[in-house]
């Protein structure tokens, strides 16, 4: 009887140094991987700056050509209505010189 409960102590013993050592193995495990997922979470962090700074940069230049855009627009509109105004008024005079 006694040397059953020893060799179940030893087993039972056993058993826990091997768990012990597992969770030793797993907690490092885990460590490298918090480790590495903070260095990818910087490296994102990073990589999201740099695409706000690019986003804002080019909502800028597309506001900046849509501006432009609209002032040649509005360029071209005064200069098609100036032209409309001269035909007029050649075609006023072409009038009264054909009256003579």
């Amino acid at each position: 009887w006694y040397q059953r409960r020893v060799r179940a102590m030893r087993s039972f013993n056993s058993s826990i140094t091997t768990t012990s050592l597992q969770r030793k193995k797993l907690e490092g495990e885990i460590e490298l991987l918090t480790t590495r997922l903070d260095s990818a979470n910087a490296k994102l962090d990073k990589i999201n700056r740099a695409a706000q700074k690019n986003l804002k940069e080019l909502t800028l230049q597309v506001h900046e050509g849509q501006q432009a855009k609209t002032e040649k627009e509005q360029t071209v509109l005064k200069l098609h209505q100036e032209l409309q105004r001269v035909n007029d008024l050649l075609e006023q005079q072409t009038e009264q010189i054909n009256k003579y």
